[in-house]
């Protein structure tokens, strides 16, 4: 487990002017980030971590792929597609909103209490030392 996953699977950012989220890797569409609903098409893209802004600067967006969009791959172009289409980005900052406080605001020890009650940990050995818990 990376911690970077399991912080990028509990925040949302809610966009004005797209600059500060990643188009893909950050949740910022319904409830799961591009990269996860579209496997297929995070794996041909030539700029993984663009923002929000840079894609949507222009029409058509501004994605290029590695490869030609055909069969699923296309069905799922066109349902990205359909996802945006709504947004539209106004003059602002972007914010984050930690899902796992009341506030929104990211902490630490809710980070931990989240991993301590979803990943089982596991034990090793480390030369002449009592075992200890391992998060990974």
């Amino acid at each position: 487990m990376k911690i970077k996953d399991e912080v990028l699977t509990n925040d949302t950012f809610f966009i004005k002017d797209g600059s500060a989220t990643r188009f893909w890797e950050d949740t910022w569409v319904g409830n799961m980030s591009f990269k996860d609903r579209y496997p297929s098409l995070y794996n041909i893209v030539r700029d993984p971590h663009a923002t929000v802004a840079k894609i949507m600067a222009s029409q058509p967006l501004n994605i290029s792929f590695r490869r030609t969009l055909l069969g699923p791959k296309l069905r799922d172009w066109s349902n990205l597609v359909a996802h945006i289409a709504p947004f539209n980005l106004v003059d602002g900052s972007d914010s984050f909103r930690w899902n796992l406080t009341k506030s929104v605001l990211f902490t630490v020890r809710s980070l931990y209490l989240h991993l301590i009650n979803t990943h089982t940990p596991f034990r090793h050995k480390k030369s002449g030392r009592q075992p200890e818990m391992c998060w990974m």
